[in-house]
């Protein structure tokens, strides 16, 4: 709450919508990346018990692909955000980024 109101007191009403909006993604690509973590772990420990190493390295491939996979998407719609702010800006995509000083 406090760091909302110095964006608002310093950089204004549109720099905390921004913020507002980066935060929700990047809680939402977080919890994607856990996910995975916490998805192989139980794999692991069971098969750690049962002396069944190969099953750990063919989950670790897998919990490795899927993170890439999902760092491939997210890379690749970080990239495109410009051309998505242009859509609401009807300006050049960088424009309120300059404002901003970000």
């Amino acid at each position: 709450m406090l760091f909302n109101r110095q964006i608002l007191k310093y950089l204004g009403t549109n720099a905390l919508s921004v913020y507002g909006i980066i935060i929700n993604i990047s809680t939402f690509v977080q919890c994607c990346a856990y996910s995975i973590g916490q998805a192989s772990q139980p794999i692991f420990s069971t098969d750690y018990g049962a002396n069944r190493f190969n099953r750990i390295r063919e989950t670790l491939k897998y919990a490795l692909g899927t993170a890439a996979v999902f760092g491939l998407i997210w890379t690749v719609i970080s990239e495109c955000v410009p051309m998505l702010c242009s859509f609401f800006q009807g300006t050049h995509p960088c424009a309120f980024v300059e404002r901003v000083g970000a």
